[in-house]
């Protein structure tokens, strides 16, 4: 009994190469992606937040993620709880 050869990606048939790409990319892009936060974004931030803006609201207001927004605001104490 043998064992089958699985082909390289250059041995590969042309209707198998789709299976080698990766996956396209879903998530929209952030314009502000890991940028550094300034003093008015946090100025922005603690204003939404004191307005109690949903997450979403604000990530998309500072060109952010929403996970960015979430931690930044739990590191000036803006969020009490996983609720917001």
């Amino acid at each position: 009994m043998s064992v089958p050869q699985i082909p390289t990606p250059s041995e590969a048939a042309p209707s198998e190469s789709f299976m080698l790409r990766p996956a396209p990319r879903t998530l929209r892009t952030v314009e502000r992606n890991r940028a550094p936060w300034t003093a008015d974004d946090l100025d922005r931030l603690c204003d939404l937040m004191a307005r109690r803006r949903p997450i979403r609201e604000i990530a998309d207001t500072l060109g952010r993620t929403q996970e960015a927004v979430r931690t930044k605001a739990y590191q000036l104490d803006r969020l009490t709880g996983p609720s917001l």
